[in-house]
């Protein structure tokens, strides 16, 4: 088993580094000397966490956060095109923070005692993952341009990055160790939705291109996301829909079928029961959207998207 040192990644005189990681097949076992917050930010994949003889599996989807303490040991497989950004640092970074930090309702279960069989993580939303890739941007911006101050500059933005993610609430992610295991297919399935929710499907050819039967792939499913396959199709939309108030002049029926709604007043409906706010007074109250930044090497490179 491997063993990475932060030197490997970064400054010793500063251990605070970004490590972006395009999966293309697997991660083998690994442990390292440092803290760990994994941002997986497009794909899926298998993340395997072990402790003494005993070793627990998670799926990974976009939007998901954990965290990775020192000695732990994980490996990821099946990642074809995922992607997702490591903030690495050690402990003494944000100790004299520590106190203010254990404020926070996820910091207990990023940073405390682990307990075996669960990872506890975050799950972002569309705008929450904007500033987080914003953030990470900054930071890696930040660490590789050292300007005098660099460290106070690069610190702020991991405080930041931090306080986003302890304060929303953490889900414990299903042990899927001794279910029926995950297939590549139901993988790229997902993938497909997530890249293209505002396409029109339905469960059965969705369990079809997943080669399984309707009732196995409903429970791998909800298993996997958390959510009902419409759920979270629903979901996706709501969220691309909330993407493009702030990003278009497009009109609501306009919205409602560029997002796979039926028409504007099932999306009204719909945007309300998730935020509380309809879709209108949502783009007047956030019209502005924040101001066009430009693309960094660092950043998630964008996915050609096929044609359905």
């Amino acid at each position: 088993m491997k063993k990475e040192k932060f030197s490997n990644f970064g400054s010793e005189d500063f251990s605070l580094s970004v490590v972006p990681t395009s999966l293309h097949t697997k991660v083998p076992l690994h442990s390292h000397d440092f803290i760990e917050i994994v941002i997986f930010q497009r794909g899926s994949a298998i993340h395997t966490l072990y402790s003494g003889n005993e070793k627990s599996t998670y799926c990974l989807m976009q939007g998901d956060c954990f965290s990775i303490l020192p000695r732990e040991r994980h490996s990821y497989e099946n990642g074809d095109g995922a992607y997702f950004s490591n903030i690495i640092f050690s402990k003494s970074i944000i100790s004299n923070e520590i106190s203010e930090l254990q404020e926070l309702g996820s910091f207990h279960s990023f940073f405390g005692e682990r307990v075996p069989g669960r990872r506890p993580h975050i799950r972002l939303n569309t705008v929450e993952r904007k500033e987080i890739d914003k953030l990470i941007g900054l930071l890696s911006q930040a660490i590789l341009q050292h300007r005098p101050g660099y460290k106070l500059e690069s610190k702020n933005f991991l405080l930041q990055i931090l306080l986003i993610l302890l304060r929303k609430e953490t889900i414990t992610a299903q042990n899927i160790q001794n279910n029926m295991p995950v297939s590549k297919k139901l993988l790229d399935t997902i993938k497909n939705i997530e890249n293209n929710p505002g396409e029109q499907y339905s469960v059965k050819t969705l369990a079809l291109n997943s080669g399984m039967c309707i009732s196995g792939f409903t429970k791998k499913f909800h298993s996997l996301t958390g959510l009902a396959p419409s759920e979270y199709i629903l979901l996706l939309r709501l969220q691309k829909v909330t993407e493009m108030l702030y990003t278009s002049e497009l009109s609501l029926e306009e919205l409602a079928r560029e997002c796979g709604f039926y028409d504007a007043n099932y999306l009204i409906k719909a945007f309300k029961r998730k935020y509380g706010i309809t879709p209108g007074k949502f783009r007047n109250k956030y019209r502005h959207a924040p101001p066009a930044r430009p693309r960094f090497s660092w950043e998630p490179p964008e996915e050609k998207q096929e044609e359905i």
